[in-house]
């Protein structure tokens, strides 16, 4: 049923980023590009999440991404404090052997939420090489999504048989938790023209 407009000002809107691995030299960062949405909007940014975050300005934002996925990249972009420097040169070896751990995230997250002023989640979800697998990124997904919310889905920087699952995984939230899907964006570095690179929605 519809929600009523007492019950829509409560809605929580989580915009959901994909945060895959990076080149084998972990050195490099991502590439800075200037992405243009509607209406000639546009934000200038390595992580096209951060500047969806900007743009769509949800009330929280779920990073979800694998043992070997970039964290140590996406952290060290922020610039944080120099008195998270240990706890990022762990999270390098960690990330760059594929053995990053929950525990070292969660130790990061509360920083992160600090430092772009909403509540940040970051979540180890398996590579989805099975149906097992998959399906446990759907499990651990809806885990972190309140019945009726709001959603928006970021899979630019997502490992390559990601936006397929995240396809799915608007469509099962949808359907078990009521769940508005109000968005699912790609910023598509490979056709960018004269220092633009365009948004698909």
């Amino acid at each position: 049923p519809a929600l009523t407009f007492l019950e829509r000002r409560f809605v929580t809107h989580t915009l959901i980023s994909f945060l895959g691995r990076g080149n084998p030299d972990r050195g490099k960062r991502y590439r800075q590009a200037t992405y243009e949405f509607d209406a000639g909007q546009r934000q200038t940014t390595e992580f096209f999440g951060l500047g969806l975050t900007r743009q769509v300005q949800p009330d929280r934002l779920l990073i979800l991404g694998t043992t070997g996925s970039m964290w140590d990249v996406l952290l060290f972009s922020l610039e944080l404090d120099q008195e998270h420097d240990e706890a990022l040169l762990a999270l390098t070896e960690s990330a760059d052997a594929d053995r990053a751990t929950q525990e070292e995230l969660d130790r990061l997250s509360s920083v992160v939420s600090e430092q772009l002023g909403l509540p940040v989640t970051l979540r180890l979800i398996p590579y989805g090489r099975d149906t097992g697998e998959q399906v446990e990124i759907l499990r651990r997904m809806a885990l972190d999504i309140a019945e009726g919310d709001a959603v928006t889905l970021d899979v630019t920087h997502g490992l390559r048989h990601l936006p397929m699952l995240a396809q799915m995984s608007a469509l099962y939230l949808r359907r078990v938790k009521g769940v508005e899907v109000r968005g699912l964006y790609y910023g598509a570095l490979d056709m960018t023209r004269d220092g633009l690179t365009p948004v698909m929605n």
